[in-house]
């Protein structure tokens, strides 16, 4: 796979993942193996979550590009917001 360009696809399981910064865990494709493997950063205990990261993003991101909401997300939620004023207004 050599010169081919990055894509966003779905992985299934890996796709569950929910997402903490910082991970502990990170996903790829082997091309040696010719299919994807998760490598964990850490000792991950049984029943312990598997977490990858989709970064520090606003709510409005998360749901437009990944379907979810992060409910404990104040930090870097933000929202979009348009306003028309004219040149009458105060």
């Amino acid at each position: 796979m050599t010169g081919t360009k990055h894509k966003n696809i779905q992985v299934p399981f890996a796709d569950m993942f929910n997402t903490q910064v910082p991970k502990n865990a990170s996903w790829s494709f082997d091309n040696e193996k010719r299919g994807f493997r998760v490598i964990a950063h850490q000792d991950i205990a049984k029943n312990e979550q598997i977490f990858d990261t989709y970064g520090n993003k606003c709510n409005s991101r998360y749901f437009i590009n990944y379907g979810f909401i992060n409910a404990n997300n104040e930090r870097f939620n933000e929202y979009p917001m348009s306003l028309n004023l004219t040149k009458s207004d105060p």
